[in-house]
């Protein structure tokens, strides 16, 4: 069998490779980066011509869509960009998909599309309210999927991912710069100063081990066209989840607030429920909070020490 993912070097695909790899796959994929492995393909998945190209000459069993602009923050300042990289990329990949019986294609959505809520946790029934041209974007990719599979006969999967970190993750996400800034303290490469956004806001965080196995399980066991939430089912403040990673050091740190780093209609309190993938595939969150923080720490301790000796 061989399986096909888009952004297979990045944060997600890394680990969902190795779990494909584990379960007797052959991996292929495509990155905007240079590998090493023949299988893996350096490309722009926005060039159609390319994508179509590539996909009938590796003609995966498979595709997992995970590629796709990710900051919700940055979304606003390439709105166009956005919504082309998350929508049109992926529904270029269902009509691809449409025509070739058999395959299966899974597509990473996410909890963001939920918008504010009053009540949690959030279920896949409750209703969806994109606030952000990321989180459009994502909806506009769920809600064709679901037209495609339910009236075209296309086997596609789909996830309402909410947030996941763990060790690997860019530092341009939340936890990860943390995470590094702390790391970078330790070995004197940094003041013991850290400018924070906005620690008020409450979101659900998932490990992005347990996040690779759901989106594998999903399309093992899940039903096509149907949205499933990955979420842990609990949820922290920032500053809750900062506290947690403070704990793994010894010095103190003075926190800055900084207005700039506030998001534009920032949402207040995202909690997933993880009743319905549960139910159809038996997955569960299997790694707590304090052993994904500490392993976040971890990585940047050992990837910065590297670097520095």
């Amino acid at each position: 069998m061989k399986a096909f993912i888009t952004g297979v070097t990045g944060f997600a695909g890394t680990y969902l490779a190795d779990i494909l790899k584990n379960n007797g796959y052959e991996i292929y994929g495509v990155s905007l980066e240079d590998s090493d492995d023949k299988n893996i393909y350096k490309g722009d998945i926005n060039n159609k011509e390319y994508l179509y190209s590539l996909l009938d000459k590796i003609s995966p069993d498979i595709i997992y869509h995970l590629a796709a602009t990710t900051s919700v923050r940055r979304s606003w300042e390439i709105p166009t960009e956005t919504i082309n990289n998350n929508f049109i990329v992926s529904l270029n990949i269902m009509d691809w998909v449409k025509s070739r019986k058999g395959v299966k294609l899974f597509i990473m959505g996410s909890g963001e599309t939920y918008g504010n809520r009053n009540s949690f946790p959030i279920k896949e029934s409750d209703l969806i309210e994109p606030l952000t041209p990321y989180s459009l974007s994502k909806y506009l990719a769920e809600e064709t999927a679901v037209f495609f599979s339910k009236n075209l006969g296309t086997k596609i999967y789909l996830s309402r991912a909410f947030n996941f970190t763990g060790p690997g993750q860019r530092a341009v996400f939340v936890i990860p710069s943390f995470s590094k800034q702390l790391a970078e303290m330790e070995l004197g490469l940094r003041e013991k100063i850290l400018k924070v956004g906005n620690l008020k806001a409450i979101r659900d965080f998932t490990d992005v081990r347990d996040t690779a196995k759901a989106i594998y399980l999903i399309t093992e066991k899940g039903r096509s066209g149907e949205p499933y939430n990955i979420a842990s089912g609990s949820s922290y403040s920032i500053e809750q989840l900062l506290s947690i990673l403070l704990e793994f050091v010894d010095f103190k740190v003075d926190i800055i607030r900084n207005e700039s780093e506030f998001r534009k209609n920032d949402i207040l309190k995202l909690e997933g429920s993880y009743e319905k993938l549960f139910n159809d595939t038996g997955w569960k969150p299997e790694i707590d909070i304090k052993t994904t923080l500490k392993d976040s720490l971890d990585y940047w301790r050992k990837k910065l020490s590297e670097k520095k000796s």
